[in-house]
């Protein structure tokens, strides 16, 4: 360890190509103990804990690196990115039924008009909004059983926090 950084030392003073080479050679070779060390050390992890699923997804978690997300920061209100939006999608819109009809003129293709090739559905296999109360959510949210739920939420309390908070209260409002 440091071996690399004496030679790197000489390097800056002497400036020599055949002290840089010495240098390069030391550093990867510490570089290649490392990363062995490191491989040696997850299996030996592994080992003891191949019984203990919970103990094996922390060492694996510990293995991978985690991606930085970049944080998009936006300097104009909301109600104008909301507007750039809608008259970028819906100029896609209307570029793209364009050159659809310009493509079926060209090559002599009757398009047929959508809305009155629509399926109509009968009225029991419609979709019909119905309004619940918080607590039949609650019901249905307290019967879950604890040890299915996915990721960290196991109590049922906290879920049903977190269900209350997201999806009711805001309807209330």
């Amino acid at each position: 360890m440091k071996s690399p950084d004496k030679l790197h030392q000489r390097f800056l003073k002497t400036r020599c190509k055949r002290d840089w080479e010495m240098y390069k050679q030391s550093r990867n070779s510490v570089k290649v103990m490392l990363k062995e060390a490191a491989i040696n050390h997850l299996s030996d992890e592994v080992k003891v804990h191949k019984n203990n699923p919970g103990s094996l997804w922390k060492i694996i978690n510990k293995a991978i690196p985690v991606k930085e997300k970049e944080k998009h920061i936006y300097t104009k209100d909301l109600k104008s990115i909301v507007e750039d939006f809608n008259n970028y999608f819906t100029s896609v819109g209307k570029i793209t039924a364009v050159t659809a009809l310009d493509l079926a003129n060209k090559n002599n293709i009757a398009l047929s008009d959508p809305i009155l090739n629509s399926e109509i559905y009968p009225t029991d296999q419609q979709f019909k909004f119905k309004p619940v109360t918080c607590s039949v959510i609650r019901r249905i949210v307290m019967a879950m059983h604890r040890n299915k739920s996915p990721g960290r939420i196991r109590s049922t309390r906290v879920l049903s926090k977190i269900v209350y908070q997201s999806f009711w209260a805001p309807l209330q409002t």
